[in-house]
């Protein structure tokens, strides 16, 4: 149906019109365009289109149609033009908008590449900058017969006229331009118009079918080489059947020998040649070049398919170029572990190198018929494991330029790791088996260099384990900072992070006792043993056995009978003959076994045995496997088991050299008996301590006296330790009232020498002394109260006048010495039940425990761990009975009831019915929250 325009749609059609061809709105051409343009609109339909996908398939459709015609550089422009017109960050509104305006010019563009044919100067020709090639001509041009061929004298010049040498010689040396478009054609005989449609049909109908596929063509060839005067021809063919209607961009034709060659030397090294071009960082192939039988375009499309093997092996080069840069230059260090996985890297590669020379050698013998597609079809195959491994690598490995050596190498090995559990094939499998294996090297060779040298040679710091330097002079090892908390998740890790630090640690420590001579030697290193044992596992499981060929060398005396004995040795008398034994220098006894043994390197001619390289650990891996392996968790279990069977023994060593020769356990006992009031042997000295105090002795607070009458104490029990104690009081001493005082300003320091101050910590001596300040106090607490005597009370209350006394006794009960005498009752059963509750079930129970990590313990770690967890349990729960009896209120609390009880039991007169109340209230509050701990109403986990 046909509509009617606004003039708003005309006027913008004009300008449109203008702005596109620069015609002049009165000229015949502008009112042709103009007036097609508005037949379109008035006859279409709407032009909103929901989608760009419709938009992209046309212009697509013709830019494939300017390159089918060949205006390749036109089909590059529209694409460029349209990409640059609707980028992929437009709002969606004027994304709209443009695909509306570009789907109206689709609309009005009327089969432009017929007005390409018929207007050729509408094509804008660039130049072209000669590219200097590579002279490779001498180098290729071996191998390759030139073409000479014997026309026999009979043979017919008519026969071939119907391609004239004279008019192909021309043709090739006056090359058109491209730039004009014959009309008219003058022949011999008359002038004739081109029919395109015709000319165009032939034309297809004859490429690569009726010239290539034809006959044989006696021309005198224009060049010496067979196939590059096929090529010649060819070009110099199409160039007379088109007649100048289409620009043929004249390509290189070259053989395919050549290409060949120059394929397999940029698998080696990329370089520009007469095949391939390198733009930067990018290996392209020539758009240029083709061969005498393919088109320019279907060739440029099938160098594609190398080019992906060019950069595949390029790329890994690069990634060995980068390891081998220079440090300093460079200002960043390689892992080790880098260098370990790329040394695997090459194992695999370095076979696919070999079978790409001796691809070489085939096509440089031209024995057989070597092709391109041949060459297609074996580099699939030979570069399978390389393109595998780039899978594997992109996946792994880090950029060494941009990230540390401990990252970098963490990384590595845990994701190695972690992909053993997703394989697919037997192939992938092999490859990371054998990348995996290679890159914990560096780490193994690391351990075991430690273990036996007492060395962390660890100079890149990638290793997960740091000696760290505490103090001035105090060091340990202890795992990195700043490593991924994932990564020290992984099973692999793991075993560094605990069993090796664990060992390590046991190893140094008996390093510093200087026992660690009594371990044997080991023959072979960790790794060697970690990676025949792998083999082995893979061995079990295939039923296989990898077999290493070795010449046998055979001894001497086996062969008497074929040795060939160097001049001027002369072999048994039945070869010898006068004129040799008149010789002086012959005279050489070869039935002396021991002087043929000597000098047998000089008197006998042997076989050289050659040096057979050694297997790749990949290739002994790809023998031994068949098919998938379902167990990988072999490589953690045996890495353990390596470990046990070999260092094990060292921590047990630490274990007896500290009980044998440090007495380990009896120093432990010590620490029980002087801080925890073991056995109560401790006893003495803290009676002494408040006869002292409750007598008002002034010298109560000598360090020297306390010291001595300590020491007396536990000299003969032991010896060993009794002198390293020491009593010290604290200052104010000299305004101490009472005993209770006293308690708090006592303490007793020891110092614990090395190497037991490794297991005792002096952190964990200071927890010692905070306990023993608690039972202290509680012992003065039931001191002071089993020496309240009822006598005493009942005399005092029996001197006190009855006309002072300020309350009525209703009963018996109600008299103040009743009630202080419950109280005295109430207070030493709940205390009495405290230290019960301390020494019979705290003590004993973590005790218990103690004793029984004790005798698991294996290793230094395990000693530490066992004696740390027994004094902070301990130290915790006492703390916590502390803060709910003692430090609850620092008025009101069960030793300020203790005192206060004591100063009414002393003086009646002080125990008014206020203070017995406040006394009772401390005793009722102390009990509401000590008996839910000392009096529970659930059992224990014992």
């Amino acid at each position: 149906m046909s509509r009617n325009l606004s003039d708003d749609v005309t006027s913008l059609v004009k300008e449109l019109i203008h702005e596109l061809s620069d015609f002049e709105e009165s000229s015949a051409p502008f009112h042709y365009i103009y007036k097609y343009f508005t037949t379109k609109l008035k006859k279409s339909d709407t032009m909103y289109f929901s989608n760009r996908r419709d938009i992209d398939q046309n212009i697509s459709s013709m830019a494939e149609k300017f390159c089918f015609h060949g205006f390749f550089q036109q089909a590059e422009e529209l694409k460029s033009a349209y990409k640059m017109y609707l980028p992929e960050n437009l709002l969606k509104s004027e994304t709209m908008n443009r695909l509306n305006n570009v789907k109206f010019l689709l609309c009005m563009s009327d089969s432009p590449t017929k007005y390409f044919l018929e207007h050729p100067e509408m094509v804008d020709s660039k130049p072209v900058d000669p590219v200097e090639e590579i002279d490779w001509g001498e180098y290729l041009n071996e191998g390759v017969d030139t073409w000479n061929p014997n026309f026999e004298e009979t043979s017919d010049e008519e026969s071939f006229s119907s391609l004239d040498e004279n008019d192909c010689t021309e043709v090739i040396k006056n090359e058109p331009s491209g730039c004009l478009l014959p009309v008219q054609i003058q022949s011999s005989e008359k002038l004739y118009v081109m029919d395109f449609r015709a000319n165009r049909e032939e034309l297809l109908n004859t490429i690569q079918h009726s010239w290539y596929n034809g006959g044989k063509f006696f021309i005198k060839p224009q060049s010496k080489l067979r196939d590059a005067n096929i090529g010649i021809l060819w070009e110099s063919y199409l160039r007379d059947q088109v007649h100048g209607l289409i620009n043929i961009k004249s390509p290189s034709f070259t053989t395919e020998y050549k290409v060949l060659r120059e394929i397999l030397w940029q698998l080696w090294c990329p370089h520009t040649s007469s095949t391939i071009e390198l733009i930067g960082n990018d290996i392209i192939s020539r758009p240029d070049i083709t061969l005498a039988s393919v088109r320019s375009f279907s060739f440029y499309n099938f160098m594609h398919e190398f080019i992906q093997y060019i950069e595949l092996l390029n790329y890994f080069r690069k990634f060995q170029n980068l390891l081998c840069s220079d440090l300093s230059q460079n200002n960043y260090i390689v892992a080790r572990t880098y260098q370990c996985y790329s040394n695997c890297l090459s194992s695999i590669i370095k076979p696919v190198y070999e079978k790409l020379c001796n691809i070489e050698d085939e096509v440089k013998m031209q024995e057989t018929t070597y092709t391109l597609l041949r060459l297609t079809s074996e580099l699939s195959v030979i570069l399978e494991p390389v393109r595998i491994l780039k899978q594997i690598h992109e996946l792994v490995t880090l950029n060494p330029e941009h990230h540390q050596p401990l990252e970098c190498a963490t990384t590595l090995i845990v994701k190695l790791h972690e992909t053993l559990h997703f394989t697919t094939n037997k192939l992938e499998q092999d490859i990371k088996i054998a990348m995996f294996l290679e890159s914990v090297q560096c780490y193994l060779n690391i351990v075991d260099t430690w273990f036996t040298k007492d060395e962390l040679a660890d100079y890149t710091n990638e290793f997960l384990i740091e000696k760290k330097l505490n103090g001035d002079w105090h060091s340990e090892f202890v795992v990195r900072e700043n490593i991924n908390e994932k990564y020290l998740q992984n099973s692999f890790l793991k075993i560094f992070k605990l069993k090796v630090l664990k060992i390590g640690k046991n190893i140094n420590f008996l390093r510093l006792l200087g026992k660690y001579d009594i371990i044997a030697d080991i023959q072979g290193t960790i790794y060697e043993e970690y990676i025949n044992r792998v083999l082995k596992k893979l061995e079990e499981f295939y039923k296989t056995s990898v077999v290493i060929c070795k010449e046998v060398v055979e001894s001497i005396e086996d062969e008497t009978d074929t040795q060939s004995f160097i001049y001027p040795v002369i072999g048994d008398s039945k070869n010898k003959t006068v004129q040799d034994m008149e010789r002086l220098e012959n005279i050489v006894d070869v039935d002396d076994g021991f002087l043929m043994t000597a000098f047998s390197d000089f008197f006998i001619n042997k076989p050289k045995s050659e040096d057979k390289a050694e297997e790749s650990l990949y290739n002994k891996i790809s023998k031994t496997t068949s098919s998938l392996y379902p167990k990988t968790n072999i490589f953690d279990t045996i890495l353990s088991e390596i470990l046990h069977e070999r260092f094990t023994i060292s921590g047990l060593m630490v274990k007896n050299l500290l009980i044998e020769e440090h007495l380990l356990e009896k120093q432990f006992e010590f620490l029980k008996r002087v801080y925890l009031f073991y056995d109560d042997m401790i006893y003495p000295f803290y009676l002494k301590l408040f006869e002292k105090t409750e007598s008002s002795s002034k010298n109560w607070a000598n360090d020297i006296w306390l010291t001595s009458h300590l020491q007396d104490i536990f000299m003969d029990v032991y010896p060993e330790f009794y002198e390293k104690c020491s009593v010290q009081v604290k200052d104010g001493w000299s305004v101490c009232m009472d005993s209770l005082s006293a308690s708090s300003l006592i303490n007793i320091y020891y110092e614990i020498w090395w190497p037991l101050n490794i297991i005792i910590t002096p952190e964990q001596i200071v927890l010692y002394q905070e306990i023993f300040q608690f039972l202290l106090k509680l012992k003065w607490a039931l001191h002071t109260l089993n020496h309240l005597v009822f006598s005493d009370l009942e005399s005092r209350h029996k001197s006190i006048k009855k006309s002072q006394k300020t309350y009525k006794a209703s009963s018996h009960k109600n008299k103040p010495t009743a009630k202080l005498i419950r109280l005295k009752f109430y207070l030493i059963n709940v205390l009495n039940s405290l230290q019960h509750f301390i020494w019979g079930f705290v003590f004993s129970k973590n005790l218990f425990k103690y004793e029984l990590e004790f005798e698991k313990a294996h290793d230094l770690n395990s000693l530490i761990d066992a004696h740390d967890s027994f004094i902070r349990s301990v130290s915790g729960t006492v703390k916590d009975l502390k803060e709910r009896t003692m430090e609850k209120d620092k008025v009101n609390n069960v030793l300020s009831c203790v005192k206060l009880l004591k100063l009414m039991w002393n003086d009646l007169k002080m125990a008014t019915p206020e203070r017995i109340s406040d006394c009772k209230k401390m005793y009722e509050s102390f009990y509401s929250d000590i008996s839910p701990i000392i009096f529970p109403v659930y059992i224990y986990d014992y």
